[in-house]
């Protein structure tokens, strides 16, 4: 599990169709990148995934640039954000209620996609969010958005990954905000989107969010091990007497523009698709001492 903040998009993967790991891992957190002006954090972002259908555009393939059609308005993020994580396409869809748990979550399926939230109803969620947040005059930002994604391999319970979720968003500090999940199976991998308003409903305060890839790469591990997922050296792993420590650097950052071309264009990008598929297996035959110059060709064919 790994996870990816503002901070490190260089190394960012691409988060549609395919969510891409940067080893081989089983699950991975990605923050979406933030505006650099401390504004709306998903104003780029959302404007450019809300309006799209489950299958890319054409015309999406060849652009690196979001589109600009979308409403700015703060009040707008949380509905276009639950527009979209729910494949919201603005239609009336049944919402069926299958849980109801008594600290106020609901857990529903909406349009055929499992969600959770502890707002007071899904059709609701994102007008209560909104309207917490304007209850703050300081914070801009917010919305927290990240994504948990599995491998192919991988098949965790709808309950596992909302309690993977909760989980998350209890150590980010966020206990008791408002939030939705949303679970996608439409893709290769499993993943599900989070949103999570940072302004309490109680005190109104915004959460401090330093260092919260830092904290959910740490989480990662736990959650894997405690659900047995096959475990990644991220970050972060397991030392002696099972004890959480920094892993060693290993790999560089990606090159400068592959983040913002996988976000915008909808399609993986050489780099990270040769991290993907290629680095592990290269690294392998290179610690073996006995690589030849044909078992590397052969490697690199295999994988196209």
């Amino acid at each position: 599990l790994t996870c990816w903040s503002p901070s490190e998009m260089p190394s960012m993967p691409s988060i549609c169709p395919r969510l891409a790991s940067s080893s081989q891992s089983a699950m991975n957190v990605i923050i979406p990148p933030k505006r650099g002006d401390k504004g709306s954090s998903f104003n780029r972002l959302v404007s450019y995934i809300s309006d799209r259908d489950d299958k890319p555009k054409d015309d999406d393939l060849v652009s690196a640039a979001p589109r600009q059609n979308a409403s700015r308005t703060k009040k707008a993020m949380f509905d276009r954000l639950v527009d979209y994580a729910d494949r919201n396409d603005g239609d009336n869809r049944a919402v069926v209620i299958t849980d109801v748990f008594p600290d106020g979550r609901q857990r529903l399926i909406s349009g055929g996609i499992s969600c959770e939230t502890n707002c007071f109803s899904w059709e609701t969620s994102a007008a209560e969010m909104n309207m917490v947040a304007a209850q703050s005059r300081r914070c801009q930002d917010p919305v927290y958005h990240f994504i948990l994604s599995w491998r192919e391999n991988e098949l965790p319970t709808d309950a596992q990954i909302f309690e993977c979720a909760e989980h998350c968003i209890r150590q980010l500090g966020m206990e008791g905000h408002q939030y939705v999940t949303a679970i996608h199976q439409d893709t290769d991998n499993t993943h599900c989107h989070v949103a999570v308003n940072r302004v309490n409903p109680i005190t109104y305060k915004a959460a401090a969010l330093w260092n919260d890839a830092d904290t959910l790469q740490k989480n990662c591990r736990v959650l894997e091990r405690k659900y047995g997922f096959i475990q990644d050296n991220g970050s972060w792993q397991w030392g002696v007497n099972d004890q959480l420590v920094r892993a060693p650097f290993r790999y560089g950052s990606a090159p400068q523009g592959t983040v913002p071309l996988q976000v915008y264009s909808n399609t993986e990008s050489l780099y990270h698709y040769a991290v993907r598929e290629v680095r592990e297996k290269i690294s392998e035959l290179i610690e073996s001492r006995e690589i030849t110059w044909r078992q590397i060709h052969l490697a690199l064919h295999e994988r196209g």
